[in-house]
C-alpha cells in the first residue's frame, strides 16, 4: 500500500508508503502540512500506532501505541499537538481513555476516561474529533456495536476540552 500525491490537475507528484494501514476512516489519518499521518497496525494483539510520514521518512508515534484495536486520533492544524485514544474491550464493558499532547508526546494529558459512575452509558467510547484555531479540543462519546453508524458516519457527541483550563465542557452532550 501506498499514498499517492496529486497535483489539483491530477498530475501525479509522488508516492508514500502507507505500510500497516487497513481501513481508514475518520480519525484514523490525516494530512498536515507534507506529513501523513494514519493508524498503523493490524489491531487486536498486535497493536496499532500512530505513523507519521513524509519526504524525509517514517516514524511512529511511539507513545501512543497500544495492543487494542480502535486507535483514533487528531493533529492541530500546526501539527504541534496530538489528541489519541484507544479502548479496552477485555472483560466486559470497553474502558476508554483519551490523551493530548505535544507532537513529541511531551505534556501528555489525561483528558478524560471512562467512569462507570458518570452519566454516560458504558458502551460508549472516547474518540478525538479536531482541534481549534484557539488550542482547545472538540472529542466525542461515540457509541460501539452495532449500529447504523457504521454505515453512515456521525457524532453521538460533542465536547469542548480548554487545554489552558482542563475543564471540558458539553457542546451537544450524551442523550441519556
Amino acid at each position: 500500500p501506498e499514498f499517492r500525491l496529486y497535483e489539483l490537475n491530477g498530475t501525479l507528484t509522488g508516492t508514500r508508503p502507507a505500510e500497516g494501514i487497513s481501513y481508514p476512516r475518520p480519525n484514523t489519518a490525516q494530512v498536515v502540512g507534507d506529513a501523513i499521518y494514519y493508524v498503523a497496525g493490524p489491531g487486536a494483539m498486535v497493536g496499532q500506532v500512530v505513523r507519521r510520514v513524509t519526504a524525509d521518512g517514517i516514524l511512529d508515534l511511539e507513545f501512543t501505541r497500544t495492543q487494542e484495536p480502535g486507535l483514533t486520533f487528531a493533529i492541530s492544524g500546526d501539527g504541534a499537538h496530538i489528541a489519541w485514544a484507544h479502548t479496552s474491550y477485555a472483560g466486559g464493558p470497553p474502558f476508554s481513555q483519551l490523551w493530548a499532547a505535544a507532537i513529541d508526546g511531551s505534556g501528555a494529558t489525561l483528558v478524560a476516561q471512562t467512569d462507570t459512575q458518570d452519566a454516560i452509558d458504558e458502551f460508549f467510547v472516547l474518540e478525538p474529533v479536531e482541534w481549534l484555531d484557539d488550542g482547545d479540543l472538540v472529542y466525542a462519546w461515540q457509541v460501539t456495536g452495532i449500529g447504523g453508524y457504521i454505515l453512515f458516519f456521525g457524532w453521538s457527541s460533542l465536547y469542548r476540552y480548554d487545554v489552558d483550563t482542563a475543564s471540558t465542557t458539553a457542546m451537544v452532550g450524551v442523550a441519556p
